[in-house]
């Protein structure tokens, strides 16, 4: 059709004031994803057309503002939509995915560094290599088989890993990225000081880590355990976090 597959560009200025008389950042053509439908109906007319839609939690967290314009939109009661809310938002998607949380929502909250609000559960980490899918998050941790208090941080890498039961106040790190080892936690209690993440002063972010200045906190590990299989052999992973050794070829 004459519009040769363009979609229709338009031009959204951030102003620093109700003046707008100035630009709060530079300027720059866009498209809307709305008005893609709309070109479909005048270069396709006849073609059908549709969408899925995904709940926010598991779909939609950006990392687009700075701190003090997130601080803005959070006092706002709108999404801060920073990069250290895009961090608790996946935690809370991977709590959701383990049966630790409820579309991405606990029953506490946190405010951090300025952003109020913030999920407040547990925070978890599922590597690529642990689970793609939730059929692999359900092969791999038994229904129930986590206790995870919410001020903790649990990390799962490796696909050859089952986790039965687990009791977990403080930090716990799990890597088995082996083809040829397995490891199971059993009846497994681990409690240590864990991580603590810790606001920066406004004082202290300019000297910041570039990726601890953009979320305005840094995590500083006060005792997290990490249990790694370093070779062959079927593991468990049992008591205070003792690992043990209980077969010289991998079993899951």
């Amino acid at each position: 059709g004459k519009d040769e597959g363009v979609v229709d560009e338009f031009v959204n200025p951030k102003y620093k004031d109700e003046a707008k008389c100035a630009f709060k950042k530079p300027t720059r053509l866009e498209c809307m994803m709305q008005d893609y439908p709309k070109l479909l109906q005048r270069e396709a007319p006849g073609a059908a057309v549709g969408f899925t839609t995904f709940e926010r939690f598991i779909a939609f967290s950006p990392a687009k503002n700075a701190l003090d314009a997130a601080r803005d939109a959070s006092q706002k009661g709108e999404p801060p939509g920073a990069a250290g809310s895009c961090e608790y938002e996946v935690y809370a998607a991977h709590a959701t995915r383990l049966g630790l949380a409820e579309k991405g929502v606990s029953s506490t909250t946190r405010d951090v560094s300025g952003l109020a609000g913030l999920y407040g559960g547990p925070r978890v980490v599922l590597a690529p290599s642990f689970a793609l899918t939730q059929a692999d998050v359900e092969a791999r941790v038994l229904d129930g088989a986590l206790d995870v208090a919410d001020d903790s941080v649990l990390v799962l890498e490796g696909s050859n890993v089952r986790v039965e039961s687990l009791k977990l106040k403080g930090g716990l790190r799990i890597v088995n990225t082996r083809s040829d080892a397995s490891l199971v936690v059993r009846d497994c209690v681990v409690a240590n000081s864990g991580v603590a993440f810790e606001d920066i002063s406004d004082a202290d972010l300019p000297s910041s880590k570039p990726f601890e200045k953009i979320r305005g906190y840094r995590a500083v590990d006060d005792g997290l355990l990490t249990v790694e299989v370093t070779g062959p052999g079927h593991y468990v992973l049992e008591k205070d976090g003792a690992l043990s050794k209980v077969a010289d070829r991998a079993e899951l």
